[in-house]
This record gives structure tokens, C-alpha cells and sequence, in this order.
């Protein structure tokens, strides 16, 4: 069962995590945390470098020293449409587009190009290959973030706020405030305003929100986040997970926000 409109086929949909990205000097890395979370269209994808500073101690982003806040302005995730050609040679090609109303960290795009694409053993090894052999990426399907999909989000377009489902995984967004016109790297724009905290931080202030859901107690708890304090939190989900197959939008008790679905698929019909 399937709703919404469509650019991926079934074979790309769930919650993938990335083994490892090798580059064509042979340069490898496994210590980035990569999450790519594939709806019938829409994609959102975390990437959050080995942290070298502790952040352990520090409730937002203001407790944060400079240093830190330097740190996190290197991380890139960013939503997108996610388009599949399987027509091409001599693999599918896969191609993504920013949302309009989507979010992001990074104002310029590190892989610019297209992806080669072929699935290996049983569907849950995704290879990826840029044209240009400049990397070669090496992703696993999670368990169980299949038997239910769907994209929602905030119709308060002021605040930002998307929520991406595959199971028992789920990605928060909340886009940054600031508009950033310059088109180069966020760290490299923090580097040259080391004296204004606050902007820094506004930079920086943008959430990617990785959850699992935990069996016993059926919540999401974060375990990957853009904003190292959210980690060990709680998603509250339940008022988006209790939207029946034929409801479309739904308001969270908590706020004045309604929330709007604006995909889902099921494997019960599949």
C-alpha cells in the first residue's frame, strides 16, 4: 500500500546506514556516523564526523564553548528528492534535488554528483559509486524499517520541522533559522567569525535527529544528533503514529501545530 507521489522503487526504500565511503587515493572512512532514511520519494541524510571534543556536559548550544560549536559546523545532513533511473548503464542512476521547503547544514554540496547504484545478497547491501570513481559507498539496511514509511511534516512553516519514518527508525529535522547566503562551508564561515558566539551558533543551530524505537518500552530514543545534548532524549511520535491509513493531517496535543503526511507505504499489501 503506497501514497504519495513516487521517484524511488521499493528496492530503495528503509532506513540505510553506511559501512564505509573509500576514495579513488584508496583513503577510507567508517568513523563518520552516515544514516540515509529513503521515503517513496523524499530522502533525508545525516552525516556526523567521529567527534574529537567532549561533549558530554552542556544542556544547549550556548553552553557550549567556541571550539565545540567550530566542531559541529562541520557536519552535513540535508533532505532531498531522491530519483532512481534503472534504465541507464551500467547501473541505475540515482539523482537528488533539494526541497524547496527542505533543510540542510552545509550550503554546498560535497558530492555533487550523481550515483551509480546495485544491489547486492539479499537486497540489504546497497552499493554506490560516483561516475567518476572519485568514492565508492558501501551501505546496509537496518532491521525491520520497512514495514511501515511515511514523511511528515509541520504546516507551521515558520518552524521547520519534518519528521521522516521507516519502522522502528525515525529522522527529526528542524531547519535553521538563519538564512546563509554564502556559498561555502559552514566550519570555514565559523573560522572567520570566532569572536561572535551567538552567530556561530545560529549557524550551527539546525536539528538532525536520529531515533530507534526501543522494543520494550515503544518509544524513539535518539541516538545520533546533530546537537550532541538531544542524544538520549525521547521522540515523541505517538500522535503521528496513531493517524489512520486515510487521515492525511493530525494536531500535536502538546502545541498548536498540525502535522501533515504527505507519503506512506506499507508492506501489508506488498
Amino acid at each position: 500500500m503506497s501514497k504519495g507521489i513516487r521517484t524511488v522503487p521499493d528496492k530503495m526504500l528503509g532506513c540505510w546506514k553506511r559501512k564505509y565511503i573509500r576514495f579513488k587515493n584508496a583513503e577510507t572512512d567508517t568513523s563518520t556516523t552516515v544514516i540515509w532514511l529513503q521515503t517513496l520519494s523524499a530522502m533525508v541524510d545525516i552525516r556526523i564526523p567521529e567527534r574529537i571534543l567532549d561533549f558530554s556536559t552542556g544542556l544547549s548550544l550556548h553552553e557550549y564553548t567556541v571550539e565545540q560549536l567550530c566542531e559541529l559546523a562541520s557536519q552535513d545532513c540535508a533532505t532531498a528528492i531522491t530519483r532512481l533511473d534503472e534504465s541507464t548503464t551500467p547501473y541505475s542512476t540515482a539523482s537528488w534535488e533539494a526541497n524547496d521547503d527542505g533543510a540542510y547544514i552545509q550550503t554546498v554540496v560535497n558530492y555533487p554528483e550523481d550515483g551509480w547504484f546495485e544491489w547486492k545478497e539479499d537486497g540489504s547491501c546497497m552499493m554506490e559509486w560516483a561516475p567518476s570513481r572519485a568514492y565508492e559507498e558501501d551501505w546496509r539496511l537496518l532491521e525491520n524499517s520497512r514495514s511501515y514509511i511515511a514523511e511528515f511534516r509541520n504546516t507551521n512553516i515558520d518552524k521547520g520541522e519534518f519528521v521522516f519514518l521507516a519502522g522502528d527508525h525515525a529522522v527529526y529535522v528542524r531547519s535553521r533559522a538563519l538564512e546563509v547566503k554564502e556559498q561555502r562551508p559552514i566550519q570555514e564561515i565559523a573560522k572567520d567569525n570566532l569572536d561572535n558566539k551567538d552567530y556561530i551558533i545560529s549557524l550551527v543551530d539546525v536539528e538532525f535527529s536520529y531515533a530507534h524505537r526501543d522494543e520494550a518500552s515503544g518509544e524513539f530514543n535518539i541516538q545520533h544528533s546533530t546537537l550532541p545534548f538531544r542524544e538520549g532524549q525521547s521522540l515523541k511520535l505517538d500522535f503521528l503514529l496513531k493517524l489512520k491509513a486515510d487521515e492525511k493531517e493530525c494536531a500535536d496535543p502538546d502545541t498548536d501545530d498540525t502535522w501533515v503526511r504527505s507519503s506512506q507505504w506499507s508492506d501489508a499489501q506488498n
